[in-house]
């Protein structure tokens, strides 16, 4: 019998099983964390979540790059990575800053981050569409 999931069971599971684990995490963070988080506004509060979200995604992309992949794809997860990494602790200082744009550092930050994304997808694009 065939498989719903397909031949590549262990990323459905990853896509399928990621926001399932990352819900239960921000149920136990939101329960853990419940007087501190009361105390932030709604601004706050969402950066925090957005921060862990930027987190979790690099974790997942690291992931995928230890899978069995050709070598040119796997070069662009850890820039990919990284770039996620550093996106979600801007969000953790947007926290604190009030706006994206305030210090003008952090906007720097942001915007090397977006760039560094559309050049890592525009390499995989490349390599997707040469390969097809």
């Amino acid at each position: 019998m065939a498989s719903i999931f397909g031949r590549d069971q262990k990323f459905t599971w990853l896509l399928v099983g990621g926001p399932i684990i990352c819900a239960g995490l921000i149920s136990f963070l939101v329960q853990f964390y419940d007087d501190y988080i009361s105390l932030w506004n709604i601004h706050q509060t969402f950066n925090f979540f957005e921060g862990l979200l930027w987190l979790v995604v690099g974790i997942v992309i690291l992931q995928l790059k230890s899978r069995k992949s050709v070598e040119p794809i796997r070069r662009i997860f850890i820039p990919f990575a990284i770039s996620f990494f550093i996106f979600g602790v801007s969000d953790f200082i947007e926290m604190h800053t009030g706006a994206w744009y305030k210090p003008w550092w952090l906007f720097a930050m942001k915007a090397v981050c977006v760039t560094s994304f559309i050049y890592c997808f525009r390499i995989w694009w490349k390599f997707e569409k040469s390969n097809f």
